[in-house]
């Protein structure tokens, strides 16, 4: 992205934002790519017990099995409650 003068950015590429985070993302040490935001904020709504349905409308995936992938993040909170219900 550039300036143009005054508070207009120009247009960016479409790998402009992956660039930026992969330049960033080295920088700090981190591994993985721009998807990996995607995935970290599917596995947060589902850790906090945001639904499945509407996780999937939140994140825009057409095909709901596409979000019952997140739910494995889930399997610590499921321990926790069978703890809670164990007599």
């Amino acid at each position: 992205m550039r300036r143009l003068g005054d508070d207009r950015i120009s247009p960016c590429s479409k790998d402009a934002p992956t660039r930026a985070f992969a330049g960033a993302a080295k920088k700090v040490g981190i591994r993985g790519n721009l998807h990996i935001l995607r995935h970290t904020f599917c596995s947060h709504l589902l850790m906090h017990r945001v639904s499945l349905r509407t996780a999937q409308a939140l994140a825009g995936h057409s095909n709901f099995a596409i979000t019952e992938q997140y739910a494995h993040f889930a399997t610590q909170d499921k321990t926790e409650v069978a703890d809670k219900i164990r007599l």
